[in-house]
Parts: structure tokens; sequence; C-alpha cells
């Protein structure tokens, strides 16, 4: 445990760290110690910077574990992969909303349909779609 948590404090994570994460609570005896270890690892793995692997850490957790865990724990699992999912969603409605701004910033300077969707990395068709919203707000 404390190995996991100095890894990624020091932002080295492996996948074989996080395979640990994922059976670790597995290795303690006795039903108490068992659903800290699982909290614990929920805690720590709550810290990794990177969403994927926070998922796959939780995801494994609540499957590895299954025979053994709370449903208290089993849901709190459940509701941190919920606000991770939450999150996730929450940051792609923004990066789509700044690139929308920009391709209609772009459509006022007089740039191409196709110069928008390649800056922007999106098809032409997105960015039709966004200039006829611009004009019908207009």
């Amino acid at each position: 445990m404390e190995d996991a948590r100095k890894r990624i404090e020091e932002g080295n994570i492996t996948d074989e760290m996080l395979m640990h994460l994922v059976i670790l609570p597995l290795t303690y005896k006795g039903e108490e110690k068992k659903q800290k270890a699982i909290k614990d690892c929920v805690d720590l793995a709550k810290q990794i910077p990177d969403k994927e692997q926070e998922t796959f850490v939780l995801a494994g957790i609540l499957a590895f574990t299954d025979k053994i865990i709370s449903d208290e724990t089993k849901q709190y699992i459940k509701e941190v992969l919920g606000m991770t999912q939450v999150g996730k969603m929450l940051m792609d409605e923004a990066r789509q909303e700044t690139k929308k701004k920009t391709a209609r910033n772009m459509l006022k300077r007089g740039d191409s349909l196709e110069e928008i969707a390649e800056v922007l990395e999106l098809s032409v068709e997105t960015i039709k779609v966004w200039e006829q919203e611009a004009c019908a707000v207009v």
C-alpha cells in the first residue's frame, strides 16, 4: 500500500502498480481488514491523475473483490466511478464549446470550412452545422 501511495505521489505509475492496487485487498486476512484495504485502494486510485488508469483500478477492484466487498463499499466505488464519468463528460462538453467558439471566430475572420475543420480536427459537416447554428442565432 505504501509503495503504491509513494508511486502515485511521484507520478511513477506503472501497469504493474495498477494491478497491485486492484488485487491488494484480496491479500488481507479478515473481513474488516479487507474492507478497509478496499477503501484505502479506492482512495489511492482517486489520486491517480490519469482518469483512464483511475477508472481501470476502480472497475478492477469492483470485479476482483465482488465476492467479499460490502454493499456499502461497493456503492462507494460506484459513486466514485460515476463522478469520474460525470467529470469526463463535463470536460468533453467544455472542450466542445471551446472548439465551437473558435470555429465561429474563424468563420467571422473568413476562414474556409475546410481550414477550420483541419485546425480543430473535426469534420467539415460539424463546422457546417455550427455555422448554421450561428446564423440562426443572429
